[in-house]
């Protein structure tokens, strides 16, 4: 199945000269615009910024406008030690990621959410499963582990045949 991912939450919007999504109208107006220029039937994720405070509102919001699903989590604004703009991704992300995927599930209970920051083993998997996501993201894990995601799923499958 294709989708179309769109990442409303670049932790480094302004360097990079993207669109800087604050607001959940923003997020709306982005998602509308995308969803009402593609094909028909194509869905449209729209990745959030891990903001505990709001992430309830962006979702509800993005779903309005006709996303079929939120992608909770992404990397966090940060410096480098010289002073440009980065993002701090990886493990060190997941327990805001979770708090978020946590709250998005509770104030929406029928949202499709996809849970994202920090994965890289199978627990972790589990771990955005049982906070209420419906489908995971592996990101970071990757650039450090090229295999990381067949090591999860190779560990998911393993527990589902009862081989733990």
């Amino acid at each position: 199945m294709a989708a179309i991912e769109v990442n409303l939450s670049s932790p480094d919007a302004p360097a990079t000269g993207v669109f800087d999504v604050r607001e959940p109208f923003h997020a709306a107006s982005v998602v509308a615009a995308v969803h009402r220029d593609l094909p028909r039937g194509m869905p449209v994720l729209a990745k959030l910024r891990t903001d505990v405070v709001r992430v309830v509102e962006s979702a509800r919001t993005v779903l309005e406008a006709g996303a079929a699903a939120v992608v909770v989590g992404n990397a966090l604004p940060a410096a480098m030690p010289d002073g440009r703009q980065a993002g701090l991704s990886g493990p060190a992300v997941r327990p805001l990621a979770l708090r978020c995927v946590t709250e998005v599930r509770a104030g929406l209970p029928d949202a499709q959410i996809v849970g994202v920051g920090g994965i890289v083993t199978a627990d972790d998997v589990r771990t955005f499963l049982a906070a209420g996501a419906t489908a995971v993201q592996i990101g970071t894990a990757l650039l450090h582990d090229p295999t990381a995601a067949a090591r999860i799923v190779t560990d998911l499958r393993l527990d589902r045949e009862g081989v733990a």
